[in-house]
């Protein structure tokens, strides 16, 4: 007879119950156990002694029976959790990203946020409030929804629509400083430099060149059929200045509407 580890080789308890006392302190361990004295199980080929055991994630309980620690999962406790998403899920990290380490996703190109959930316009999140230039909604990866601002991530203002460098920019009556904000040029006014005087008047009044003509530049009045006169000011009744004494045969008044309104007892 001889023992391992002070029991004798023929005893019950010998190597822990889990295996065979073979020579003087020589266990040949049972499927599952380990150990000089067969005293540790295993959990798929690795003692419950080793801080591996369980893929380092978990308590082997059993023999190949891990509990595993929160936001771990498997057999082996090797998989991860990322939001509650098994990291061999395709649907992990939104499907825009990997998770190696729980609740950390590693994102693609292009996407960004804990979930990986946010896209990236210029290497910002759409979440980000100076995404866009501040000036739209990062709607996809590098896709930019512009709020009345121009170019790729909406960093060109224009004013009505037009590039500063457009010869029309601010009705081509100015300069375009900023968003919708034109510098106008001597005697063009509004927003859009789109308004011009024209003897003192400006081109949206009624009164401007005469109520017989628009104002089309400075001082340039375009005058109706049956007007002339620089600031269309002169008008004809058949043919006869409005002013002449002959107008309306002398028996009547040349109206603005080009008509002559009869003295009392003429008519025709």
């Amino acid at each position: 007879e001889f023992t391992c580890y002070n029991i004798l080789n023929n005893n019950a308890s010998v190597c822990s119950s889990h295996g065979d006392c073979v020579a003087l302190n020589d266990c040949n361990c049972n499927t599952n156990y380990t150990g000089l004295q067969c005293e540790y199980i295993t959990c798929y080929g690795i003692s419950e002694a080793d801080s591996n055991i369980c893929s380092g994630n978990g308590i082997c309980e059993s023999i190949n029976n891990c509990n595993c620690s929160t936001n771990f999962v498997g057999e082996d406790c090797s998989i991860p959790l990322c939001f509650g998403i098994q990291n061999t899920s395709s649907s992990v990290c939104t499907g825009h990203g990997q998770c190696l380490e729980p609740d950390n996703c590693t994102c693609f190109n292009g996407f960004a946020g804990a979930n990986c959930s946010s896209f990236t316009c210029n290497g910002k999140p759409s979440t980000d409030p100076s995404v866009c230039s501040g000036h739209g909604a990062c709607i996809g990866h590098d896709i930019c929804n512009c709020d009345g601002y121009i170019g790729t991530f909406c960093d060109q203002f224009v004013c009505e629509g037009k590039v500063p460098t457009d010869p029309y920019v601010c009705s081509g009556n100015g300069v375009c400083l900023d968003q919708n904000n034109c510098s106008c040029n001597t005697f063009f006014y509004g927003n859009n430099c789109q308004i011009v005087e024209c003897f003192g008047i400006l081109s949206n009044d009624e009164n401007v060149c005469s109520k017989q003509g628009s104002c089309v530049g400075k001082d340039q009045c375009e005058c109706v059929d049956g007007a002339d006169g620089n600031e269309c000011q002169n008008y004809y009744c058949n043919g006869i200045l409005y002013s002449d004494n002959s107008v309306c045969n002398g028996n009547g008044n040349c109206t603005i509407d080009k008509i002559c309104d009869c003295d009392v007892g003429f008519d025709g």
